[in-house]
């Protein structure tokens, strides 16, 4: 792996997944020099770069010094599953490390499996009473203005409820009667 000059990307890149990384855990899979990210360009102080694989591929990686979030994107043009499987390869992360991944970076059958044993992730089948915790398929963290974020479903349902009561004037029996439809 090497730190690649930004201009040798000349595309866009796609967020594919969100890790949760300490800064020493960063340092040690990524070992080389990040920089300071423009302060206008993230939600949170950055440091970050663009590497080039071993392998060949090009991954934008952000760390946010306050929350330990890292975003790995990759360009648009790639072939977005392989190169995440590349990135597995030369990157050991741990899967409690993945915090969420891209839907264009899910595949089918074998190569799945073959990501998910790189990534030491243990599939289990989902359970039919099991619902998702998130409403919406976007990442975690609302920094991604750009991108989709998503929604917890009680936090959606604490947001509503605050926005009833502001709406009702705040009582109790406002926002049962705004509930209501009275």
């Amino acid at each position: 792996m090497r730190r690649a000059r930004p201009e040798e990307l000349n595309e866009d890149a796609k967020l594919i997944a969100l890790l949760q990384l300490s800064e020493d855990r960063l340092r040690e899979l990524f070992s080389i020099e990040l920089s300071e990210a423009d302060p206008l360009s993230a939600a949170e102080p950055s440091i970050g770069g663009l590497v080039q694989l071993d392998s060949g591929p090009y991954a934008v990686v952000v760390y946010g010094k306050i929350t330990g979030e890292t975003e790995v994107s990759l360009p648009v043009s790639a072939p977005l599953a392989k190169h995440w499987t590349a990135f597995l390869r030369e990157v050991p992360l741990v899967a409690q490390e993945i915090v969420w991944t891209s839907d264009w970076i899910k595949a089918s059958g074998d190569e799945r499996r073959r990501v998910s044993l790189i990534a030491g992730v243990q599939e289990f089948p989902r359970q039919k009473t099991q619902k998702p915790y998130f409403t919406e398929s976007r990442p975690p963290s609302s920094q991604h203005s750009g991108e989709d974020a998503r929604v917890p479903a009680v936090e959606t349902t604490a947001l509503l409820c605050i926005a009833a009561r502001r709406s009702s004037g705040g009582s109790p029996a406002a926002i049962e009667a705004s509930r209501l439809g009275g």
